[in-house]
């Protein structure tokens, strides 16, 4: 995964799924990283973006598995709406069932790392 971050100020990931993944690829590379929370918070900071200021910078967002790419989406709108600079989503597992097509309406690229396709042929190989 390290290999998709070069260029990046910030990574970033949805709660809760995407959290170890950014965390861990931020431990790796040395990039910073923010969470973004479904909803804004009544307690607490009250934020929606946790881990700094994302405005005018280049993000890469980190997701574990996508589906409709609903999820994925409201990261980027919510990156977007605070001024970051958003162009690449990286995921560990495609389901292919529609996130590739919603990422390509917002202009985002879209980086699957295996799709469920790739797994079941293997999965098959294996009987």
């Amino acid at each position: 995964m390290s290999g998709y971050t070069k260029g990046y100020d910030l990574l970033a990931g949805m709660e809760l799924g995407a959290v170890p993944l950014v965390v861990a690829l931020a431990l790796e590379t040395g990039i910073p990283y923010v969470i973004i929370r479904k909803e804004k918070r009544e307690h607490g900071t009250g934020k929606q973006i946790e881990g700094g200021d994302v405005k005018g910078k280049n993000v890469l967002i980190v997701e574990d598995v996508t589906t409709s790419g609903g999820s994925v989406v409201k990261t980027i709108q919510i990156l977007r709406e605070n001024q970051a600079e958003v162009e690449k989503v990286l995921a560990v597992v495609d389901r292919e069932s529609g996130a590739k097509e919603q990422l390509k309406k917002l202009e985002v690229e879209f980086i699957p790392l295996v799709s469920v396709s790739e797994i079941l042929k293997k999965k098959e190989k294996e009987k």
